[in-house]
């Protein structure tokens, strides 16, 4: 069965928001370029979670299904008035959500009829004296017609 990108992305969101990373984030929803702005104006409250569509490619398997592989960037935003270390290793800290998103997601078919995500990487995007922001990638897979 196939799934629209944006059926996979409200799934990825509504998992996090269930999910005990939900509850600490004061944001979870769809990237709208939340990060463009000057990053200490910006009003989001954090920690917060972005989720946003990344790429796809397919792979044909007989004269009319293919295989779509999807991938999902989820940035993960830290605040901490003290410093950089803090917004990375406190206790809700980027660090502690990379680990909590990595258990959540990884192996999960969110409810669809998807093959399991996968974790594809971890990046630093930005760390200032107050800010850390990193981008986890997830690659989901699934039949089509």
């Amino acid at each position: 069965m196939g799934y629209t990108i944006e059926q996979i992305e409200d799934a990825i969101i509504s998992e996090i928001q269930g999910s005990s990373i939900g509850v600490y984030c004061k944001k979870v929803e769809s990237y709208a370029g939340q990060l463009e702005e000057d990053i200490g104006r910006t009003i989001i409250l954090y920690p917060a979670v972005f989720v946003m569509f990344s790429r796809s490619n397919a792979r044909m398997l007989t004269g009319i299904e293919y295989e779509k592989s999807v991938t999902f960037t989820l940035f993960v935003v830290s605040k901490s008035l003290k410093s950089n270390t803090e917004a990375r290793k406190d206790d809700y800290g980027t660090y502690r959500m990379l680990d909590d998103l990595e258990a959540l997601l990884v192996g999960n078919q969110l409810g669809l009829q998807i093959e399991p995500l996968s974790l594809v990487s971890e990046d630093a995007i930005l760390t200032t004296k107050q800010f850390s922001i990193y981008a986890a990638e997830y690659k989901v897979s699934f039949v089509t017609e």
